[in-house]
């Protein structure tokens, strides 16, 4: 019996490829090494080739007597979610999940969809309150120059809306 490769589109370093899946088996492996510009993608565990169509009937014709080819996830369209979970500030409304949308609305077997993406509900038992630190944009602490005229080579930043201190080096520092 023929082993199966599996041809599948792959975005990998910048550019679209056909990516050849199979399970391991050495003499395979050497006829797919013998397609001209293959490479490996140890992330994605599989060989790919730039998604073209000679190198798609190159493929075909250098694999096909080795193992049976399955194309049919080429031409598949992946449904992939245009959208991501938003990021919510503690201090919004109690009357919203984190969606934006209002509680129970979009609601489906306990997760909240929204333009096409489930996301789980939000706690519901956490209550909205006020940061116990004053509210200030930012505050800026910058640490002297050693001598008159010199730039000093760190400055230190703090910000206290989001809860950030950056350390920037803006020169020398020996």
């Amino acid at each position: 019996m023929k082993k199966k490769v599996t041809l599948r589109r792959l975005y990998h370093r910048e550019r679209w490829r056909i990516a050849i899946f199979f399970s391991y088996d050495e003499k395979l492996k050497e006829v797919v090494k013998a397609i001209p510009g293959v490479s490996y993608s140890g992330t994605n565990k599989c060989f790919y080739v730039d998604d073209t169509e000679e190198n798609l009937i190159l493929i075909l014709k250098t694999v096909k007597e080795a193992a049976d080819v399955e194309i049919s996830a080429l031409f598949r369209k992946e449904e992939k979610p245009e959208c991501a979970p938003k990021t919510v500030n503690a201090l919004e409304s109690t009357t919203t999940d984190t969606l934006g949308a209002s509680v129970g609305e979009h609601k489906e077997e306990g997760k909240f969809k929204k333009d096409n993406c489930t996301v789980p509900p939000a706690v519901s038992n956490v209550e909205p309150r006020e940061h116990p630190y004053k509210k200030s944009s930012s505050v800026a602490i910058v640490s002297a120059p050693a001598h008159p005229g010199s730039v000093s080579p760190v400055e230190f930043r703090i910000s206290e809306r989001e809860g950030l201190l950056v350390v920037k080096f803006t020169g020398r520092y020996d």
